[in-house]
């Protein structure tokens, strides 16, 4: 997130563990899209988590994908 704002991006794409879903963790997750508002950019929400096998990857592993955009912009939008 640091990156993001410091190189003031118009997108980012943030990837993790699907673990960062659940539990005492989600928490952590929540305090990121916070802080990504707080510094003026939007969130999509709700966050996705992706399956690489369902991308032709042979492999099942599943990620989180959190997508933002400046505060203005065109929101991304996840794959079906």
């Amino acid at each position: 997130m640091r990156l993001t704002v410091e190189l003031d991006a118009r997108y980012f794409v943030f990837e993790n563990v699907k673990g960062l879903t659940i539990g005492e963790h989600s928490r952590i997750l929540d305090e990121l899209i916070e802080t990504f508002n707080a510094h003026g950019y939007e969130v999509v929400v709700p966050y996705s988590v992706l399956n690489a096998a369902d991308f032709g990857v042979p492999q099942d592993r599943r990620r989180l994908f959190l997508m933002g955009a400046k505060k203005g912009l065109r929101l991304p939008t996840y794959p079906q």
